[in-house]
């Protein structure tokens, strides 16, 4: 009996000491795969020159869909912009309005002239045939034509009255266009064109793009206008642009063009990422290595924007970068 009970102390002894060497050997090798783990999380994302760089093997590079592509090369001209007011052309409506019940007189005088002229004509050759007539009659015409006369030159004068009100306002340009009753006029008045105001030095092209909350929209020269903007003094320009994005009173920005010419890249939208309030992109140092560059995303040009600070043919990521600033973002030390 006393021979059992030492065997078993020494198997209970031997089993309590491989219990100790074993976790006491576990807990050595997690403390061997911290560190290498740390390592690994470090070499991640370094930062080199300024420049966050983020590393990924090639797997994950498959796993994220990355591609990378070099940059396409563009000549831009840098569009030289302007301050643009939508004016109220009210008063079209009312000089129409004038100009029309103007007409209306002046065909009906025009018309008792004409018959008072007839009349007249027959009266003095009735006077002239043996006195066929009195010479009360006859002068009682002619008084009455040359009142007819008077009344057809009145409604003349407010013609040219209606007419000269617009010319005074808007230009000579647009009381032409008013008074030969002018498509775009009537596109005016129906609001479906508008009339915008651009402030310029110099005149500006004679189509330029007005920049509104849903694009660009296209505007044609008419004149050079008659009076400045209060708001802000200097020469301005009329053209007119289609209805719908832009009304009277709104105010934009005229794009007219005649800058200096640059050359750069054009960055796609799907290589921009943004963090920081900035916008960035995943340029590739080497294989499978990422440097975050700034890049200035308030020029677009077709499917990307114009960057000048990015060499032609520079490769960066065109697909997957949200993936990388993702990757960057995780934290650097592994638990």
């Amino acid at each position: 009996m006393r021979t059992f009970r030492i065997v078993a102390l020494a198997v209970a002894s031997a089993l309590i000491g491989a219990l100790i060497t074993f976790v006491v050997m576990r807990r050595a090798t997690k403390d061997e795969e911290k560190p290498q783990a740390t390592e690994t999380a470090a070499q991640r994302v370094t930062t080199e020159n300024g420049e966050a760089v983020v590393t990924i093997d090639a797997a994950t590079a498959e796993r994220s869909h990355l591609a990378v592509a070099p940059l396409a090369v563009v000549r831009r001209r840098d569009q030289v912009t302007a301050y643009a007011t939508a004016l109220d052309v009210r008063d079209l409506v009312d000089a129409r309005n004038q100009l029309a019940a103007a007409r209306a007189q002046a065909e009906q005088a025009r018309a008792r002239l004409a018959a008072a002229d007839a009349e007249l004509a027959r009266l003095r050759a009735l006077h002239a045939d043996n006195h066929n007539v009195s010479d009360k009659v006859l002068q009682e015409a002619e008084a009455n034509e040359r009142a007819e006369r008077a009344n057809a030159d009145a409604a003349a004068a407010s013609m040219r009255a209606a007419a000269s009100g617009v010319q005074q306002k808007w230009g000579a340009a647009v009381g032409a266009a008013f008074d030969a009753n002018a498509p775009w006029i009537d596109d005016l008045i129906a609001n479906r064109k508008v009339l915008v105001q651009v402030v310029a030095p110099s005149q500006p092209p004679r189509a330029i793009d007005l920049q509104t909350a849903d694009g660009a929209v296209a505007a044609t020269f008419v004149s050079q206008a008659v009076r400045s903007d209060p708001r802000i003094q200097g020469r301005s320009w009329l053209y007119f642009a289609p209805a719908g994005a832009i009304v009277p009173g709104m105010s934009v920005t005229a794009s007219t063009g005649g800058g200096a010419a640059q050359k750069g890249a054009i960055v796609p939208h799907d290589a921009v990422v943004w963090t920081g309030g900035r916008a960035w992109v995943y340029v590739e140092r080497a294989p499978n290595r990422f440097a975050r560059v700034a890049v200035d995303a308030t020029a677009p040009i077709g499917d990307g924007y114009f960057v000048a600070t990015l060499a032609p043919g520079t490769r960066v990521v065109v697909s997957g970068a949200q993936q990388l600033l993702s990757e960057e973002a995780k934290p650097k030390v592994e638990e």
